[in-house]
């Protein structure tokens, strides 16, 4: 399936990442990128993906073997949870971001 925006989509998304959109919170795999243009990206759906809306968020992973670090994204939401019976404290979280050029 070929999917096109209104916008370029400059050169940070690489063919080989995998394409989701937002099913109501949940991730749903579109398929992997094997084709990107300015304003398209081509997606093999031989995994059952469905053709995305014009109003779902897509998003992708970049493999994070070749990319050396996790999940990239504009958006990342995280779920801490806690076994203790008795009362714990958090000091802090941290985050690194970086971009990362092909």
């Amino acid at each position: 399936m070929v999917v096109t925006f209104n916008y370029s989509l400059g050169s940070i998304i690489t063919i080989g990442s995998d394409a989701y959109k937002n099913n109501a919170g949940v991730p749903l795999k579109l398929g992997k990128i094997v084709n990107k243009g300015d304003k398209t990206i081509t997606i093999n759906t031989t995994s059952g993906g469905s053709m995305p809306l014009v109003s779902d968020f897509i998003f992708y992973f970049q493999n994070a073997v070749a990319e050396s670090y996790g999940v990239r994204g504009y958006y990342m939401q995280i779920e801490l949870e806690n076994n203790n019976t008795s009362r714990v404290e958090m000091f802090s979280i941290g985050s690194s971001i970086f971009k990362s050029l092909p």
